[in-house]
């Protein structure tokens, strides 16, 4: 359950760098900045010893960065020896000879495929990978610009496509696939790029190909957007006319230069303003900014430190309403000191007094209120304290007495002894006060109050958040009292209110292209949809995710490793049962699928025929393992 989660700091060390055995991932970064496994280790162990210490979740990845640097500037400045290639004799890294062999360690030499000059003890070519040894030219390659495939560098065309790399073409004739609009060899049977049939399609003439200014790949020259990465070029050059407009308008702004500036300095007092676009300072006659060329000619986008505009006329601020940073944060300060218990404790409180009501003989875990940093002995004694528990009713007690014992109770009191044991205690709770009842029956157990139950239904917005694993992962304690006041919701209100405070976190942290949180924040999204009974809309958030794990998507290098998806029944169960409880028709899933491929802001590199099909065959039962092999298979070589 989400109420047993890890340190957020320590789950997001253990995504980033792994558990015991460190993951691929990380592995592969230490050897691009010749680390050893050993240096991950100890730089692993000392971000443990740093989030012991309170190194928040948003700052390990950061953290982690510098400890990589630190940590190869001193290998690097370790390095004071060299290894003879012919000996393997340790000696200083400034000796022209070998010491013990007398092998020039400055010898170079020519690689005889494509003549570039290098250190004689290189087994391999630095360029295109020649066996020095073996004069094996088999294993050199080179990529091709259209289709990026790997050929032999010997190859004068693609074997794939057809590309002549001496001239930089394309044959006369060639297949153009209908869906992704990829030129290649009139021979291919099957698109190169996404496995389309094209036993059917016919030869045309080649088009011009240009390089796409955001993939790099060769494209026709006639296409609005590149059919490999969706970069859209009319949008790239409106921005480029744009930019040249504002460009234009400051090259003439700067042109009255002298005028401007003796007009600034006799008004600068009253005729100062600032654009609204970039916040810089200028004269309030100008109609353009300076610096970023924003149109300001109307008086409501004017902005001014001193002056605002009322009934079309200028005048001074009204700043007796005005609220700087320091009495927001006085305000939120009192707001969080006046509150009778602590976020995190008042998180342990609730679920304390719901696992009370549920159960009032079991024990609280201690593994729970460590981890809101509190005991069951401190939630023990607030709850009566604050009186949210009580002993039991005398009568409960009475039912583990002998009939003989009860009857005894009764003749003291003169009253009838006949009856069967039900009979007996009822007749003793109507005729005998609670203090009476409590000196003949001692209660040892407890139960939770009137009042306790009425503050449970105050904060059953903790319990909503805390009883879901998902939404539960991306809230702190004391983000509840930002978002929920002390008072009573529905359900509906407390969905509304986490649904729109989630919405907005997950925009904020797409904007700065934060992908490390976008799995937790849109299952937790998904989830708070479902529960108000927003089902295609949670289906759109779950199938983005459901892309995000069929593309492998690598939150370390930002890019999809479809080469290495490992699909996992737990990323998936939830996905399948909204599938099943929706039961759209193959037309209608169609259409929602295309809608949430399209959406994505993240890179996808399966295509999206190929991702409806591996949907439907995890919807249909086919084995997990199975289907990552045959993704893992179909797209081994890069695309």
């Amino acid at each position: 359950m989400g109420l047993f989660r890890k340190n957020p700091s320590e789950k997001k060390l253990k995504e980033l760098t792994g558990g015991f055995v460190l993951n691929n991932e990380f592995i592969s970064r230490l050897k691009d900045n010749g680390l050893e496994i050993r240096d991950g280790s100890l730089i692993q162990s000392q971000l443990k010893d740093e989030i012991k210490e309170g190194l928040p979740a948003d700052d390990v990845g950061i953290r982690l960065n510098q400890l990589i640097v630190e940590y190869k500037k001193q290998k690097t400045d370790s390095v004071l020896d060299k290894t003879c290639p012919r000996c393997s004799t340790k000696q200083e890294f400034e000796n022209t000879f070998c010491i013990n062999c007398g092998y020039e360690f400055n010898r170079t030499k020519n690689c005889p495929i494509c003549d570039t000059s290098q250190e004689d003890s290189n087994i391999f070519c630095i360029n295109c990978g020649y066996d020095f040894a073996s004069k094996n030219i088999a294993n050199t390659k080179k990529e091709c610009p259209n289709c990026r495939k790997s050929q032999y560098i010997r190859n004068k065309t693609c074997s794939d496509c057809g590309y002549d790399f001496e001239s930089e073409k394309l044959p006369n004739l060639l297949k153009k696939c209908p869906s992704c609009n990829l030129l290649q060899k009139s021979a291919n049977m099957f698109c190169r790029n996404c496995k389309q049939d094209l036993r059917d399609v016919d030869y045309e003439p080649c088009e011009e190909l240009v390089e796409c200014s955001h993939c790099g790949r060769m494209i026709p020259a006639n296409k609005d957007m590149c059919p490999f990465c969706k970069f859209d070029f009319n949008k790239f050059e409106r921005e480029k006319i744009e930019k040249q407009k504002k460009e234009e308008k400051i090259r003439l702004l700067n042109a009255l230069d002298t005028e401007r500036k003796a007009t600034f300095l006799a008004n600068y007092e009253f005729n100062l303003k600032t654009c609204p676009d970039c916040n810089t300072k200028f004269l309030k006659a100008d109609p353009f900014c300076f610096n970023c060329g924003a149109s300001v000619l109307t008086k409501q986008t004017v902005k001014n430190d001193n002056l605002e505009v009322k009934d079309g006329k200028l005048v001074a601020k009204d700043e007796s309403n005005q609220k700087d940073e320091l009495t927001d944060l006085e305000a939120l300060y009192s707001q969080t000191v006046q509150s009778k218990y602590a976020p995190a404790f008042k998180v342990a409180y609730v679920l304390y007094l719901e696992e009370f009501r549920k159960n009032p003989t079991k024990k609280f875990s201690d593994r729970l209120a460590k981890h809101y940093d509190t005991t069951p002995k401190k939630l023990n004694r607030q709850a009566l304290e604050d009186e949210f528990i009580e002993p039991a009713p005398p009568l409960n007690v009475a039912k583990d007495f002998k009939v003989s014992d009860l009857k005894e109770i009764l003749k003291e009191h003169n009253l009838k002894v006949s009856g069967k044991k039900d009979e007996l205690i009822e007749r003793l709770g109507e005729n005998l006060s609670e203090d009476e009842l409590k000196k003949y029956f001692k209660s040892k157990t407890y139960q939770i109050s009137d009042s306790g139950l009425e503050f449970l239904s105050k904060n059953s917005c903790i319990l909503y958040i805390y009883n879901s694993k998902d939404i539960s992962r991306v809230f702190y304690p004391s983000e509840i009292g930002k978002i929920f006041e002390e008072k009573q919701y529905s359900e509906t209100e407390i969905q509304d209110i986490i649904l729109k405070y989630l919405k907005r976190i997950f925009d904020e942290k797409l904007t700065q292209e934060r992908w490390v949180d976008f799995k937790i924040y849109a299952n937790a999204i998904a989830e708070v949809m479902e529960d108000k009974g927003e089902l295609k809309d949670a289906l759109n958030v779950r199938l983005k995710v459901f892309l995000f794990d069929l593309n492998n998507f690598s939150i370390v290098t930002e890019r999809p490793n479809p080469r290495n998806t490992k699909l996992k029944q737990k990323d998936m169960s939830k996905l399948m049962e909204l599938m099943h409880n929706l039961a759209l028709s193959i037309d209608d899933l169609k259409e929602e699928f295309g809608r949430a491929y399209n959406e994505v802001l993240f890179e996808v590199e399966i295509t999206k025929e190929d991702s409806l099909i591996y949907l439907l065959k995890i919807f249909g039962g086919e084995d997990l393992d199975k289907i990552s092999a045959e993704i893992n298979e179909s797209y081994s070589n890069p695309h």
